[in-house]
């Protein structure tokens, strides 16, 4: 099966990576860029990883890098204050949505993401519920059963830990208490205020490629 993968550079995704290659599946991977939320360091450190797992199982992995962090500034400028701290949540149901639609273009069948259960804000069951709701396309989660200690031993195994520990993309943009337990009805009314179809096309029509191999 050929599946895209969010990845994010930090030590879980690299891991859920990993376990497919592993498995025999070819894999892509989608690198979300949250400028000005993150620094270019950061995407650097993600294709980093896949480089990484390039070597350690012998295959090209292609890497999208799609500009995100101009989703997050839209979603700030123009959300009423007591929603703003869903921005992280949006954030994230944007990317599924803009990689089923980069899964579709690139003829892959499933994403592949590095949740792992209840370690973040963002992958409480429920958020994981709501990210997972944004897309009709089957999202496969490797890791996540897995407990952290298990996560990086397996880092450690493959090589990946020592470049995830240097960075890796993450929601930064400064909200304090993001939302923890999001509902799926809550999310759809938010995201009627905006043009999602929109901001998915003005992050594809920027993607750049990262040569494989």
């Amino acid at each position: 099966m050929k599946l895209l993968a969010l990845n994010s550079g930090g030590i879980d995704s690299p891991v859920a990576m990993h376990m497919l290659l592993r498995n025999g599946h070819e894999l892509e991977a989608v690198i979300f860029d949250l400028e000005p939320f993150t620094s270019q360091e950061d995407v650097e450190t993600a294709v980093e990883t896949v480089e990484v797992l390039e070597e350690v199982h012998e295959t090209d992995i292609p890497v999208h890098i799609v500009p995100h962090g101009f989703v997050q500034e839209r979603f700030l400028a123009e959300a009423d204050e007591d929603y703003v701290h869903y921005n992280c949540l949006f954030s994230r149901r944007v990317m599924y949505k803009t990689a089923e639609e980069l899964a579709d273009r690139v003829g892959a069948e499933a994403l592949a993401t590095g949740e792992s259960l209840g370690q973040v804000a963002s992958q409480t069951l429920d958020n994981i519920v709501v990210t997972g709701s944004a897309v009709e396309m089957p999202v496969v989660r490797p890791v996540i059963g897995l407990d952290k200690n298990e996560i990086i031993d397996t880092a450690k195994d493959i090589g990946t830990f020592s470049v995830s520990t240097e960075g890796g993309v993450q929601c930064a943009a400064n909200i304090d208490f993001p939302e923890t337990h999001g509902a799926v009805e809550e999310m759809e009314r938010i995201e009627e205020r905006f043009d999602i179809g929109a901001m998915i096309e003005d992050g594809l029509s920027e993607t750049r490629e990262e040569a494989s191999g």
